[in-house]
């Protein structure tokens, strides 16, 4: 029976599926694979629109290995199961009054899945989810243990390495107290609300800003520390997710899917709807992230931080360009720098700049001309979502990339852990 991605955008059919219940059923499964030609995927929650996961021999399903291991108040940290999903996460560390630095828009990925991707949120005062690494466990091509410290020079290429270098079992984070935030929105005449994201960035712990094409607006979402009380209403929490995320906007995305002409005036419509001046306070874990929304495909790129404005410009002229008709948000968030190897904000501060739309009608073009609009301004991909780079344009983007293919080849020199998307990052020919 097929296995398919949450947004539906590739399927696999594995030969088998493991299931360990621990770290040494990790090393039976992979010994057993590495003795037997086979090779071996970390499957994840699935919620990448990349086929990073993609296994088509032997499929780990880590779901068994979750859970907080061991916390160090004193020092901020815990020790955590690869398996762990953040939507669990959260609420075990805020029973120990802690929190992670940064949240994405979900939370039903995996831990190991949402660092090895550079899962992110927006702030340039912390950086992705794979910058609180400061330790990790992994079991590599032979099936043999290594526990990296936080000074171990191999972690800055194992924390964000897409799956591509061993099967990580647990993750050390570096954590902060818990906190609340208060979350405030501004709507804009489009210029001037890129005008205005910069001070936003700057001044303001996490900020974002939403652009949905065909329309005149944008909103700035910031979000600062706050000790006010009060939680997000659950009255309003139910609208947002039951009758706007299930209700509603599926249905305007089905109109749309169904006549492109219409695509214009209901993303009207949904601006006028959704796009308010508010406000709102509670825990971080009920701030950052966001009502599942309905199925659709994303490319996202990071481009320096400083050239956020030229790169929202450019999307905004590219459909105007295109003619193509995009049903979905534009979306603008940052990530301070940060050291990883392969991390898309890797040396520099850097803007996320993703394109997203949820019919097929034009993607093509779309994601094509997003890549390249991105490309031009320095972009590099998130490697959870639609791209594609090929070798000189890998080369480019990441100049620790033979460092990091070094680390494979020495981790897993049979090459056990190779999918197409890891063979390509490694420079490796499937066998």
């Amino acid at each position: 029976m097929p296995i398919f991605n949450w947004a539906r955008t590739f399927s696999f059919e594995p030969r088998s599926v493991a299931r360990p219940a621990d770290e040494a059923g990790v090393v039976r499964v992979v010994k057993e694979a590495a003795a037997a030609g086979a090779r071996v995927k970390v499957m994840g929650a699935l919620h990448s629109w990349s086929e990073a996961a993609r296994a088509d021999e032997v499929a780990l399903d880590l779901g068994a290995l979750c859970g907080v291991v061991e916390v160090d108040r004193q020092r901020g940290r815990a020790r955590v199961r690869a398996g762990t999903r953040l939507s669990d996460l959260v609420h075990a560390l805020a029973a120990e009054g802690l929190a992670l630095p940064v949240l994405g828009s979900v939370t039903a990925q995996t831990l190991a899945g949402a660092t090895s991707t550079g899962t992110h949120g927006s702030s340039l005062q912390v950086g992705n989810l794979a910058a609180a690494v400061v330790g990790a466990r992994i079991v590599d091509g032979r099936g043999e243990v290594h526990a990296l410290d936080e000074h171990d020079p191999r972690l800055p290429g194992v924390r964000l390495a897409v799956g591509s270098l061993g099967v990580l079992t647990e993750l050390v984070l570096q954590l902060v107290p818990l906190y609340r935030l208060r979350e405030s929105t501004r709507v804009l005449p489009f210029e001037e609300a890129v005008d205005a994201l910069p001070e936003a960035i700057a001044t303001h712990r996490y900020a974002k800003l939403w652009w949905i094409p065909h329309t005149p607006k944008a909103m700035i979402f910031t979000q600062d520390l706050t000790d006010e009380p009060g939680e997000p209403s659950a009255a309003l929490a139910w609208v947002d997710r039951v009758l706007l995320n299930r209700g509603a906007f599926r249905a305007v995305l089905a109109l749309g899917r169904a006549v492109d002409a219409w695509i214009p005036p209901l993303n009207r419509l949904v601006a006028a709807a959704y796009f308010q001046e508010r406000t709102r306070v509670g825990r971080y874990d009920r701030i950052l992230p966001l009502e599942m929304p309905p199925r659709h495909h994303e490319t996202e790129w990071a481009i320096p931080a400083t050239r956020a404005g030229e790169g929202l410009r450019a999307l905004r002229a590219l459909v105007d360009r295109l003619g193509v008709h995009v049903n979905f948000i534009v979306e603008a968030r940052f990530v301070k720098g940060d050291d990883a190897w392969l991390s898309p904000t890797g040396g520099a501060d850097a803007c996320h700049i993703g394109g997203y739309t949820a019919t097929p009608r034009g993607q093509d073009a779309w994601f094509g001309g997003v890549a390249e609009a991105m490309r031009a301004l320095g972009g590099r991909p998130h490697w959870g979502k639609v791209h594609e780079l090929d070798e000189a344009a890998l080369r480019a983007a990441y100049p620790r990339l033979d460092e990091f293919r070094a680390l494979g080849d020495a981790l897993d020199p049979a090459g056990v852990f190779l999918n197409p998307f890891a063979a390509r990052l490694r420079g490796r020919s499937l066998p």
